[in-house]
This record gives structure tokens, C-alpha cells and sequence, in this order.
């Protein structure tokens, strides 16, 4: 047992009110009529020298009364080891947990059939079934915000040391984020490569004429040029990027336009796609930018978002939504010309885009749908060696703890204080009325 306040233990020094009290409310002696005193004087000389308690149920049950009210004020706390019924936990990101399953499958059945609980490799490490977690409907959003790494802390506060955890991951470099921890856990982690990111196409192509204009807000275009420049870059593809300062400079037959402007496009401005910024008032929407269908990719946060106008249904095909299912990048076709509407800026004050390194993938996606295309910008592969966290040093940790469940005695304690004032209450009108009784 634990006490949450353990400063209300001194009160306990009050524990000589009562005795104080019994000794001052000593019974005056009684007057008898006897012929003689001559018998009685040594003994009632003897018996004076004495101070004797009085009616000492009544004193124990007023002690034990201010006791237990002072253990009521300490809170009181029971602290019961949890012994886990499991043979050990089987973990699976939720946002790819279909995907580790399939890579890890004979491992993992045999681990749920000798009597592992499968959990999420996630915060609360949620119970999950085995249909739940990899029958996942193609429009389901898992924000992942926390690494591995933030996550393997929590999971030593849940958990004893000597549990068995088989967690199954992508080495994605980006999901582990943060120093390298330590953990005194019997973890077993196993990892696997996308296949999405095993190959990169490189079949040449003509040239992807882009043209970025983005009126006064300048810094907006400078970050779309530096994320299809790190595509460039990484990809060798061909990619010729103009950088508008004006409408009129803007070449003709594009592929892509991005009009990075609340302004409307002007006549005779064409190209073969166009992202602009959609109409509508700013208001802050605190969530995050995710791709409409399952993806691996880390969530962005997103802090200021577009309200529609009444008039746009926001109906096309959507691109980027947010964790609540709101489309944030949303396509439609007219007169063979596709147009993106963005519900949000490439702005830092409106998200966190610009440093992300989700953004120059999410980028490629729109230049380069294609299935068969993929980029691997930003999710390089952890080492195995830096895979795992440091042994914890047990000594130094004073010993990994097993799991505690704490019980609050507070509320006993006070039903307890109230039972003892109700028995003190009777046990001293019982004494009154004896004593009248007697005087009578």
C-alpha cells in the first residue's frame, strides 16, 4: 500500500486529544452516609494517588475514528501486480498491418495459434482480431504521428520485462525517428522492404514540362520547384521546371500548371493538369494532410484548411484528405484538361508540407500516377544493427517492474470513518444513559 499524501500522517499526532479528554472528564467520586470513616481512610488515601481511564471502549473507537480518517485524507493506494494470461503479444502497425501480415504469415499464424494476442503497434496498443487488422477497406485513414522508437517507450510501461512482443514493421528509416532508446524488454522485431520501393522504374520518357506561378505568394512556388527538383534529382528523370513570375510568362502546352494563387486562371492558359488553390474562407482545422487510400506514408499536420463555398459540392476524385475524410486535394476533368483544387497552401502556416518528407512523394504520385512508377525520396532503410533499442541496464533501473494496477482506498476509508462514527455515537449515548440510571 502507497500513500499519495503522506503529510497527513502527522495528524496522527492528534491522537492525544481524546486520551486528553478522557483523563479531564474523570467522574467526580460519590458522597455515601456511613456512621464511621475510620475503615475506609487508608483505602480511599491509596486510591486518590491513581488517575484511571475511563470508559476505554469509547476512547479506542475515537482513536480508531481520527486514525482512520487521517489515513482517508493520506490517499490511500493498493498496488496489485497484473499477471498478464497471455503466452505473449504479436504487434502490427495498423496503417500497414495487412501488408506485414502477408510477409510474415507462417510466422505469425503459428505465434496466434500457440496463444499470442495479436495488439496494434500503436499508442494503447488496442486489442485487434486477425480480420480486422488486414480485411482493411481501401478509404480507411490510419494516422501514424508517433515512431516506433516513442512507441517501443510506451510499450515498456505497459508490459513485464519478460513478455514475449513480436512486432512486425517496414524498415522505413522515417518511422523511427528520434535517438536510439533503451528498453528492458524481450522483444523480437522483425522487418520487411516494401515492394512499392524495391525498384524504380527508368524508362525514358519525353521531357515533364512544368510551369509554376504563384503570384505574391512567392515562397509557396519555391517549395513545389525544390520537391519536383529532389524528384529530379533522385529519379534522373527528365523534368524542365519554369518559374512564372508573371501569367504571360507562363509557356505554352504544359503538362503541368501549378497556379499557387487564390486568383482566378486567366483565358487562353492551358496545360494538361492544373493544381490551384480553391476559394473559400481560411479556418484553422488542426489534423492532418494523408493520401485518400492506405498508405505508409507519415501524416503532415495540417493547421489552416479552406472552407468551401456553398456553391462547390466538392465532387471529382479525391487526391489528399484529412484524418476526418475532408478532401483536401480533389480532381475534376473539363475540356480535356484535369484540374486539382486544393483546399489548403504549400505554406508553412497552413501545414507542415513544405518540411515533410512525405511531401516530394506525395508530389510524384500527381506527376507520375502511374502504377508501375514509385520513388523511395525519404524512406530510406534502417540498418539491422540500429534496428532494436539498447539493452537496458537492469541494475542501473533498479530492475524492469512488472506491471502494477493501482486501487484507490480512499472511498473505503471514508465508509469506514463513517461505521466508526455511528459505533462511537451509540457507544456513547449507551454510557450517558447509564449513567443517569445510575444517579437516579
Amino acid at each position: 500500500m502507497q500513500l499519495l499524501q503522506p503529510i497527513w500522517l502527522f495528524a496522527l499526532a492528534g491522537l492525544s486529544v481524546p486520551v486528553i479528554i478522557h483523563l479531564w472528564n474523570q467522574r467526580p467520586g460519590k458522597t455515601l452516609l456511613v456512621g464511621s470513616i475510620a475503615l475506609v481512610t487508608a483505602s480511599t488515601l491509596s486510591n486518590t494517588r491513581k488517575v484511571r481511564l475511563s470508559e476505554w471502549w469509547l476512547l479506542l473507537l475515537r482513536c480508531l475514528l481520527f486514525t482512520v480518517i487521517t489515513l482517508a485524507l493520506a490517499g490511500p493506494v493498493w498496488k496489485q501486480k497484473i499477471i498478464h494470461n497471455e503466452k505473449g503479444w504479436v504487434l502490427l502497425p495498423p496503417h500497414t498491418a495487412a501488408v506485414a501480415y502477408q510477409q510474415f504469415k507462417p510466422t505469425i499464424d503459428s505465434l496466434l495459434a500457440e496463444g499470442y494476442q495479436l495488439h496494434y503497434f500503436t499508442s494503447g496498443f488496442a486489442k485487434a482480431t486477425l480480420r480486422d487488422a488486414t480485411e482493411l477497406k481501401d478509404d480507411t485513414v490510419h494516422v501514424q504521428t508517433l515512431s516506433y522508437r516513442a512507441i517501443t517507450d510506451m510499450l515498456q510501461q505497459t508490459v513485464d520485462a519478460d513478455l514475449p512482443l513480436y512486432v512486425f514493421t517496414d524498415n522505413y528509416l522515417q518511422h523511427f525517428g528520434g535517438e536510439r532508446n533503451t528498453a528492458a524488454l524481450n522483444l523480437h522485431w522483425q522487418t520487411y522492404t516494401p515492394r512499392d520501393t524495391t525498384a524504380l522504374t527508368t524508362k525514358t520518357k519525353a521531357a515533364l514540362k512544368v510551369a509554376i506561378f504563384s503570384g505574391a505568394q512567392k515562397e509557396d512556388g519555391q517549395y513545389i520547384r525544390a520537391a519536383i527538383e529532389a524528384i529530379r534529382s533522385y529519379t534522373k528523370k527528365e523534368i524542365i521546371i519554369t518559374l512564372a513570375a508573371s501569367a504571360g510568362a507562363i509557356p505554352a502546352d504544359q503538362d503541368w500548371l501549378f497556379w499557387l494563387s487564390a486568383d482566378s486562371i486567366p483565358q487562353g492558359i492551358a496545360a494538361a493538369h492544373v493544381l490551384h488553390y480553391a476559394k473559400g474562407t481560411p479556418v484553422a482545422d488542426r489534423s492532418f494532410v494523408l493520401p485518400a487510400a492506405n498508405s505508409s506514408f507519415a501524416a503532415v499536420a495540417l493547421y489552416k484548411a479552406v472552407m468551401a463555398d456553398t456553391a462547390d459540392k466538392r465532387e471529382g476524385t479525391v487526391y489528399w484528405k484529412d484524418a476526418f475524410g475532408q478532401p483536401l486535394l480533389l480532381a475534376t476533368e473539363k475540356q480535356h484538361t484535369v484540374y486539382y483544387s486544393l483546399y489548403t497552401h504549400i505554406d508553412p502556416v497552413w501545414n507542415a508540407l513544405p518540411w515533410s518528407s512525405s511531401f516530394p512523394q506525395l508530389i510524384y504520385q500527381l506527376l507520375y500516377p502511374s502504377p508501375a512508377e514509385s520513388i523511395i525520396t525519404g524512406n530510406a532503410m534502417i540498418d539491422s544493427n540500429q534496428l532494436l533499442p539498447l539493452p537496458a541496464d537492469r541494475e542501473a533501473l533498479s530492475g524492469k517492474l512488472p506491471s502494477y494496477a493501482s486501487v484507490s482506498l480512499s472511498g473505503t476509508a471514508w465508509m469506514l470513518s463513517l461505521l466508526l462514527l455511528l459505533a462511537e455515537r451509540c457507544v456513547s449515548f449507551f454510557h450517558r444513559k447509564k449513567g443517569t440510571n445510575e444517579t437516579h
